[in-house]
């Protein structure tokens, strides 16, 4: 996920003409207050200073890409809990805006798709997900925004969702196509955990637990740097490592992962 500060930037950048709004330093100083507040972990207050600036937004036009951010950022909150249908809707009218300001906003239009499939993802609409993965990567691509950090979230989307369609073939393409990216670029992303995590998974789901094993180790030690030791993203990795090795009789050390993963999520929550 992009952070909101490279959103405001965006918006910077628009014709001071669409600036020149009596409410814009206000709407933009809330914009930051709630970004610091999703940066500590704190989606509830960020959302309380996220519908104030929308209430300010309001005085904006109706099409004012800056309206559609704000509830772009909304429903970042609303895709992590139980409401994600609404979430769904405001990145769909989020999108409309975005799409009509032509390529100013095509990296917020491709958030907004890539963010939908996400929900797909969790829903389980794999395929639907893949397909939106795709068209997020086009709307970058349409706009010479090929080489975007954003194609590789979606690239590692598609990936995950055809390993859980069973398209293995397809996942390991990807996969690969994620890695050698993240490779090429010289910077590793905050969730490598994460992928590498998933990455196992495939391997896993081939029947090769040897080469899962491997990638759940580095992903353990690539999510502790990234995240420190205290994190859900580390907890989750250890979790789905332990079973691995209890099937590959290494009961001991499954049950040190279990215990450390159980002393992390006792913490976070």
């Amino acid at each position: 996920m992009k952070k909101l500060t490279l959103g405001i930037l965006c918006l910077a950048t628009m014709p001071l003409g669409a600036q020149q709004v009596p409410n814009d330093p206000e709407w933009r100083g809330l914009i930051s207050a709630a970004e610091v507040r999703l940066q500590k972990n704190e989606p509830r207050a960020a959302e309380s200073i996220l519908l104030q600036a929308h209430r300010l937004a309001k005085a904006f036009d109706v099409h004012d890409p800056r309206r559609a951010f704000t509830v772009m950022r909304i429903a970042d909150i609303y895709s992590n809990d139980q409401r994600r249908d609404k979430a769904r809707s405001l990145y769909e009218k989020a999108a409309v805006v975005f799409e009509k300001d032509g390529s100013g906003s095509a990296e917020h239009l491709s958030y907004c798709q890539q963010r939908m499939a996400d929900l797909d993802a969790r829903d389980g609409n794999h395929q639907q997900a893949i397909t939106g993965y795709q068209v997020a990567i086009e709307t970058l691509q349409d706009t010479d925004r090929g080489d975007h950090p954003s194609v590789i979230i979606c690239t590692f989307g598609m990936a995950r969702s055809a390993r859980l369609l069973n398209k293995f073939d397809q996942s390991e393409i990807l996969f690969q196509r994620v890695l050698i990216a993240i490779k090429s670029t010289g910077e590793t992303p905050d969730n490598i955990g994460q992928i590498l995590a998933e990455y196992a998974r495939l391997h896993w789901a081939k029947g090769n637990l040897p080469k899962a094993d491997q990638f759940f180790t580095q992903a353990y030690q690539h999510a502790v740097a990234k995240r420190g030791e205290n994190h859900r993203e580390v907890a989750d990795i250890l979790s789905s490592h332990s079973a691995l090795l209890k099937l590959r009789k290494k009961t001991e050390l499954a049950n040190q992962m279990d215990l450390k993963a159980k002393q992390i999520y006792q913490s976070v929550h």
